[in-house]
């Protein structure tokens, strides 16, 4: 049986749970000091993608592509975590938006700039 693609719908929807969670604005972070924002968004994220349903699972991939292609206009701390987990997971369907990315790295975050650099490094090794 064939997946179907994500709605625009489910894909905004994940996109809009992704950015909360790296971002520490979820409901369910409510507890989360800014301290630890960074950690425990990314093992959010990690643990949404790791129990995702297949249609969901295609929509926050659709999702983490947007976000790599707006990487310009989206804080870094949401696009570079995404980077990373990609390369952790080998989500490899992202790497020409990785690579459009790294192309402009002018007015990048540093952090973005690595992810990027190692993802497309990772890439080349595997």
């Amino acid at each position: 049986m064939a997946l179907h693609k994500p709605t625009e719908s489910q894909v905004a929807a994940a996109l809009d749970r992704v950015r909360q969670l790296l971002e520490g604005t979820a409901p369910d972070q409510r507890l989360t000091t800014p301290e630890r924002v960074d950690w425990d968004g990314v093992k959010a994220v990690l643990m949404l993608f790791e129990t995702a349903q297949p249609v969901e699972r295609k929509a926050l991939l659709a999702a983490f592509d947007r976000v790599v292609r707006q990487g310009r206009e989206l804080p870094a701390n949401v696009v570079a975590p995404i980077i990373v987990l990609a390369s952790v997971l080998d989500l490899w369907d992202l790497e020409p938006a990785v690579r459009e990315l790294s192309l402009h790295r002018d007015g990048l975050d540093t952090s973005v700039t690595e992810a990027a650099t190692n993802f497309l490094a990772f890439r080349h090794v595997a």
